[in-house]
C-alpha cells in the first residue's frame, strides 16, 4: 500500500526521537570500538608477543619496528595499537583480582602500570571515583603511585599536586582532501566511457584469436574516429537521450580486477614477516566485521525509527522532517558521523536484507558497506541486484568498479545488452563467447554515439578510454 501522508511529529516528539537515535548510535559505536580494541589487543599480546609481560616492558627496536609495520598494513596508528595491548593486559591481570573488567579501554590502559599490584589499582580507582578524576589524571596517578609503592606515604598526597601526563596524545594526521581532476561529465557520455572500461577488462582478461582481436581493433578504430570527428550538438540536449540512474562519478580502473584492501606484506621467508602479515590480516578482518555490524545496526534503527519502516517512502526521499532529522542526528557532536554515512547505512541494511531474502540461508554474499552502497542504483532491480552482488563477492571487485557497473545496467539493458556482458574478466564464472559480448558492448556504444555525439568536455576521456582498448586489442605479438 502507498504511504499515507501523516502530520509530522511535534517538536517535543522529534527532539525525543533525535536524542534516542544519538544515544543508540553512540552506544553501538562505543561497543564496537571497544570490541575491536579487546580483540586486537588480545591477539597481539597472546599471539604476537606470546603473552610475555616482561617483553612488553623491555625496550626492543625489533618490537617497535614490527608494530610500526602492522600499523602501516592495517591503517591503525602504532600508538593506538600499543594502547589496546596495554588495556588488554590490564584487563587480563586485574580481572581475576576482582577489579571491574567493565571499565573502558582508556581506563584500563591507564591502570596498566599496576597490573601486578591489584590492591594499588583498587585504591587508585577508589580515589578516582571519590574525587571524580578524569582518565588522564588516573593515568598519571597510576604511574606515580607505582614509583612510590615502596616509599610509603598516602595516595591522597599525589592527588593534591598536579602531575604531568605520562602518555601525551599522539595527534592523528588526517588524509588530505584530493580534488577531482575534472568536473562532472554528461551522463550519456559517461555510459560510453564506462562501457569502454568494461571492454578493456574483457580484452585484458580473456584469450581471443588474432583474427578476432583484429576485428575488435577495427571496430574500435571506427568508433574512435566517430568520437574524434563528432561536433557538439547545436542546441541543448532534449529528453530523448539515454537515461542513467544517479551514481557516483568514478575514474576508470586502470588495471585488471584485484582484491579489495591494502596489499599484504610480501613473504621474504623470515618468521617476523609472516607474523606481521598474519596480524595485519587479523586486524583487517576484525575491522570489516565490526564495521559491517555497526553499519547494519545504525541502518536498521534509522529506517525503523525515522522512516517507520516504509521502503517506498525512503526510496522517494521521505518527508522533509525526516531528512532534517537525519541531518540533525549527524550534526550531533556525540555521533561524529556525516549524514552521507547515515543514508549509506540505511542503503546497506535494505540491500543486504533484500539479497538475503532471495538466496538460501548462509549463501548471502559478504560485501563491505562501500560495495553495498555502490549497488543502490539496482535496489529496484532485484533480478540484477542479486547476481551483481554475488559477482562482486566472488571476484572481490573494488567498490568503484561495482559503482560503474551498477550505473550501466539500466542503459545497457535498455539497448538489448545482457547483464553477463558487464561481468568482465570473471574467474569464478568462466566467461563463454567473450567475443560476442565485446561485440554487443561495442554495438551499444556505436548506437549511443550515433544518436548523439560525445560532448567536447567528455571527448578527451572517451578517446583515452578507446585508446586503452585499442592497445589491449592488439595481438599478443604486437603488444610485446
Amino acid at each position: 500500500m502507498p504511504h499515507v501522508p501523516t502530520e509530522p511529529p511535534s517538536p517535543q516528539d522529534l527532539l525525543g526521537r533525535i536524542e534516542k537515535a544519538c544515544e543508540f548510535i553512540l552506544a553501538r559505536k562505543r561497543a564496537h570500538a571497544e570490541g575491536i580494541a579487546w580483540e586486537v589487543g588480545e591477539y597481539l599480546f597472546e599471539r604476537f608477543y606470546h603473552a610475555d609481560l616482561d617483553y612488553i616492558e623491555r625496550r626492543d627496536p625489533r618490537k617497535t619496528d614490527s608494530l610500526r609495520d602492522i600499523a602501516a598494513g592495517s591503517g591503525i596508528p602504532r600508538m593506538r595499537l600499543a594502547t589496546w595491548i596495554r588495556a588488554y593486559v590490564a584487563r587480563k591481570y586485574l580481572g581475576p583480582a576482582g577489579i571491574d573488567v567493565d571499565l573502558t579501554v582508556s581506563e584500563l590502559e591507564a591502570l596498566r602500570p599496576l597490573v601486578l599490584h591489584p590492591d594499588a589499582a583498587r585504591a587508585i580507582l577508589e580515589v578516582r571515583r571519590r574525587l571524580k578524576l578524569p582518565v588522564k589524571r588516573l593515568d598519571a596517578l597510576a604511574v606515580a603511585w607505582r614509583r612510590r609503592l615502596d616509599e610509603g606515604g598516602r595516595l591522597e598526597d599525589l592527588v593534591a599536586a598536579p602531575l604531568p601526563d605520562p602518555n601525551p596524545a599522539d595527534p592523528s594526521s588526517g588524509h588530505p582532501h584530493r580534488p577531482r581532476p575534472h568536473g562532472p561529465l554528461d551522463r550519456q557520455d559517461l555510459v560510453v566511457i564506462r562501457l569502454a572500461g568494461v571492454v578493456l577488462r574483457w580484452l585484458r582478461n580473456v584469450s581471443l584469436a588474432p583474427s578476432l582481436r583484429t576485428s575488435v581493433a577495427g571496430e574500435l578504430t571506427r568508433l574512435r574516429a566517430q568520437v574524434a570527428s563528432a561536433a557538439p550538438p547545436a542546441g541543448p540536449q532534449g529528453p530523448g537521450g539515454v537515461l542513467e540512474p544517479a551514481a557516483p562519478t568514478v575514474e576508470l580502473p586502470g588495471g585488471p580486477l584485484g582484491p579489495v584492501g591494502p596489499s599484504q606484506t610480501g613473504d621474504t621467508g623470515g618468521p617476523a614477516t609472516d607474523l606481521v602479515a598474519e596480524a595485519v590480516r587479523f586486524i583487517l578482518e576484525r575491522l570489516r566485521r565490526h564495521g559491517m555490524a555497526f553499519t547494519l545496526e545504525v541502518g536498521r534503527y534509522l529506517f525503523e525509527h525515522v522512516y517507520d519502516g516504509d521502503r517506498s517512502l525512503f526510496r522517494n526521499g521521505g518527508w522533509r522532517w525526516q531528512r532534517d532529522t537525519i541531518r540533525r542526528i549527524a550534526q550531533d557532536p556525540r555521533v561524529g558521523l556525516e549524514d552521507n554515512f547515515l543514508y549509506k547505512a540505511i542503503h546497506v541494511f535494505l540491500l543486504s536484507g533484500q539479497v538475503s531474502q532471495v538466496l538460501p540461508p548462509g549463501e548471502a554474499p559478504q560485501l563491505p558497506p562501500t560495495t553495498w552502497e555502490a549497488l543502490w542504483p539496482l535496489e529496484d532491480r532485484p533480478e540484477a541486484l542479486v547476481p551483481t552482488a554475488q559477482w562482486a563477492a566472488e571476484e572481490r571487485v573494488p567498490a568503484a568498479t561495482v559503482a560503474e557497473l551498477a550505473a550501466l545496467v539500466a542503459p545497457y539493458l535498455a539497448h538489448g545488452g545482457s547483464l553477463d556482458d558487464l561481468f568482465a574478466g570473471s574467474e569464478a564464472r568462466p566467461p563463454d563467447t567473450p567475443y560476442r559480448r565485446i561485440e554487443r558492448l561495442l554495438g551499444v556504444m556505436a548506437v549511443l554515439v550515433a544518436r548523439r555525439p560525445v560532448l567536447a568536455a567528455s571527448r578527451p576521456r572517451a578517446l583515452a578510454a578507446l585508446d586503452a582498448c585499442l592497445a589491449a586489442a592488439a595481438p599478443v605479438s604486437l603488444q610485446a
